[in-house]
């Protein structure tokens, strides 16, 4: 149902994380801004559920993305940055709100960890929350780009403005 998407460049120092906090049940596409075949040899041997493709060069954050999500055979995508971790229950809270509800794009609450003190950012998440699926939801005017849910049927294939290298794609 959900395909990851994670765009890199040299990331190889921080990747496994990223990708062992995802269930290996989920396909994940590593679109690598190089041409380090050793990368995409390690990661398609390591992880079984893991495509990487190189782009030969470094072709910003927004065409990687498209890219990838070109690649991506379901109808939603989440856009993950490579030094970002998932809870075990992400994956199928955000499955949960797309049976639920109509969007475009998703985006988690965020939980920073700086300096061993805990740095809430959106929200504390509480194990014993008896909210309602939508009690949750927060309109909001951006997403931070570091993991975005992307419903791609609301989209004409057009998901990432490449004119922009890096940063307010």
């Amino acid at each position: 149902m959900i395909t990851i998407i994670i765009v890199t460049f040299k990331s190889k120092k921080l990747i496994d994380d990223c990708i062992n906090s995802v269930n290996n049940n989920y396909k994940i596409i590593v679109v690598e801004n190089s041409s380090d075949v050793e990368f995409k040899s390690y990661l398609e041997t390591k992880y079984k559920n893991v495509t990487c493709i190189l782009t030969e060069k470094n072709l910003g954050f927004g065409k990687a993305n498209n890219i990838g999500i070109s690649y991506a055979n379901t109808d939603y995508v989440l856009v993950l940055n490579p030094d970002a971790k998932l809870f075990p229950d992400t994956l199928s809270i955000l499955e949960t709100y797309i049976k639920k509800i109509d969007f475009a794009i998703l985006g988690p609450h965020i939980l920073n960890i700086k300096d061993n003190n805990k740095n809430y950012e959106n929200f504390e998440r509480s194990k014993n929350n008896t909210k309602s699926i939508n009690d949750d939801l927060i309109p909001v005017d951006s997403i931070r780009g570091f993991a975005m849910l992307i419903n791609k049927k609301k989209f004409k294939n057009e998901f990432f403005d490449e004119n922009f290298f890096l940063y307010m794609e």
